[in-house]
Order: C-alpha cells, then sequence, then structure tokens
C-alpha cells in the first residue's frame, strides 16, 4: 500500500489579493500565506528490502518541496536510521509520515502488527546495525520513541535551512 499526499495551504481566497471590499475605499489588508505544509506517507511490509525504497519516497518529496540538498542528505540518513529499526525490530508493517511546516521537518516512523519471523535485538561494537537511535539523535534536533499498543513509533525533527528560492 503506497499513498502519497502534498498540497500547500494558503489564508488567501483567489482572486482577492489587494482588493477593496465590496462597498468601502479603504484597500483591504493583504493576507500572507501561511508557511507551506506539506505531507507525503509510505505503507510498506516492515522488510530491509523496503529501506530503499522508502529513502528514494521522502528525497523525492523532499526535492520537490524545495528542501537544500545538505538538509536532504542528513534527512535521508534519518529515515534510513528509522526504516531500518523498523525493517530489523518492528512489526510486520511500517508507515512512513514525511512533514514539513515552514522550515519544521518532522518524520514518523510508525511499525504495526506482530513480526512475520523472530528478529535479532541486540547489538554487538562490531555490528554494522543496531545505532540507529543513537545516530538519529546526533542528526535531528529533537526525538521521541513511543511504544503504542499494536508496534512502536519513532519520531525525529529537525529544521532546514530555507530553499534558495524562497530566501530571495
Amino acid at each position: 500500500m503506497h499513498h502519497a499526499h502534498a498540497s500547500p495551504s494558503a489564508t488567501v481566497p483567489p482572486g482577492s489579493q489587494g482588493r477593496a471590499p465590496a462597498g468601502t475605499s479603504a484597500p483591504a489588508p493583504l493576507l500572507l500565506p501561511e508557511p507551506a505544509c506539506r505531507h507525503a506517507v509510505i505503507a510498506l511490509p516492515a522488510e530491509k528490502s523496503h529501506v530503499r525504497t522508502v529513502r528514494r519516497f521522502v528525497l523525492a518529496h523532499l526535492n520537490h518541496w524545495g528542501v537544500a540538498e545538505e538538509d536532504r542528505d542528513r534527512i535521508e540518513l534519518i529515515v534510513g536510521e528509522l526504516a531500518g529499526n523498523s525493517a530489523s525490530h518492528g512489526g510486520a508493517e511500517m508507515t512512513v509520515h514525511l512533514f514539513l511546516a515552514g522550515r519544521d521537518v518532522c518524520i514518523d516512523v510508525l511499525d504495526t502488527g506482530r513480526p512475520p519471523r523472530p528478529r535479532r535485538h541486540s547489538a554487538r561494537p562490531q555490528d554494522e546495525c543496531g545505532r540507529g537511535l543513537g545516530i538519529v539523535s546526533v542528526l535531528a534536533d529533537w526525538t521521541d520513541t513511543r511504544h503504542p499498543r499494536h508496534g512502536w513509533r519513532a519520531r525525529a525533527g529537525l529544521r532546514v535551512a530555507l530553499p534558495v528560492c524562497a530566501a530571495a
């Protein structure tokens, strides 16, 4: 199952910018758009083979939304670690929510269901994996991990630089 949705929101009705209301002589105040709020969701089986798909999905949205390359790289690492954790230690399905509101990005990974097979949960110093949440806590401005009734939820957030086109 794959869902994606991205839409900006604004407070200005179409065609009403800068015009005075009927029957008045003073111009109406110009209402500025709210910070862009974007959202994307992907849900896949919690398998290591799908982590790459999640990373590509997130990168495509970040690129489309105009997030700067250095921030996209950092977010890609965060998403890869959180999705990798879900695939290695979580339930049968992982759902990744990506939010961009103004300059704030939130990545929310939820894994649900019973894993189809037992999974190893210990990490040794020589292992290449098992340090995901530690890496995420260094890369993100904030993190939160919870154990809701039917799975695990890991969230990370960070403030991104303004895209070049928005800063001008």
